[in-house]
């Protein structure tokens, strides 16, 4: 599915009583963004995504959305973390 589709989707849903749904179309668009590397019109889509599953508390997806924001730090700038 292309970007336009996606977002045709997005638009679609936003119109029905469920924003889980909604949310999901912004995740799904925001990865497939980022794997294209459009990074900053990821970064947005699935800004939007986290905070449409924080408002509905759904905990699983925050997780997916904030899995993705996460893979667009580029890996030089990811802070490591070493155990003692």
């Amino acid at each position: 599915m292309r970007s336009r589709e996606r977002l045709a989707a997005i638009l679609a849903d936003d119109q029905q009583p469920t924003r889980l749904h909604t949310g999901q179309d912004w995740l799904t668009l925001g990865a497939a963004l980022r794997r294209g590397g459009q990074r900053s019109a990821a970064r947005d889509a699935l800004t939007v995504a986290d905070g449409i599953f924080v408002s509905v508390g759904a905990q699983g997806w925050i997780d997916r959305a904030s899995a993705e924001l996460r893979a667009l730090v580029p890996a030089q700038w990811r802070r490591t973390v070493i155990s003692l």
